[in-house]
């Protein structure tokens, strides 16, 4: 998920010590960040407003959940940072926890 969440960041670029392998056209990943209905693209979510480091940032990315399971899959284009969030377990109630710790994370690249 990592190495297809850079790829997305990257135009359709992977990123691998075997630089320069595109994955995507650069035109689908166009087509896939560009918001066609409520904000959604293909699969993305492209106008997801967080804050962090006091500041208002809007993200791009999906999240899910099955039982037992969830996932959040974002990234910042502005600052070309990402966050891959998996976990063994129900959301439920820690809907607002997970959150904080992804806003930790994307806090924790600021100044970088």
């Amino acid at each position: 998920m990592a190495r297809f969440l850079a790829a997305v960041m990257n135009e359709g670029v992977l990123a691998s010590r075997k630089s320069g392998i595109k994955i995507l056209e650069a035109e689908s990943v166009n087509q896939m960040l560009t918001p066609s209905q409520n904000g959604f693209g293909v699969f993305w979510y492209s106008d997801w407003l967080w804050n962090y480091g006091d500041k208002d940032h809007i993200l791009i990315g999906h999240n899910g959940a099955e039982l037992g399971y969830f996932s959040y899959l974002v990234f910042n284009p502005k600052d070309n940072v990402g966050v891959i969030l998996l976990a063994n377990t129900d959301r439920g109630d820690k809907t607002e926890s997970i959150e904080k710790l992804i806003k930790d994370l994307f806090e924790a690249t600021q100044g970088r």
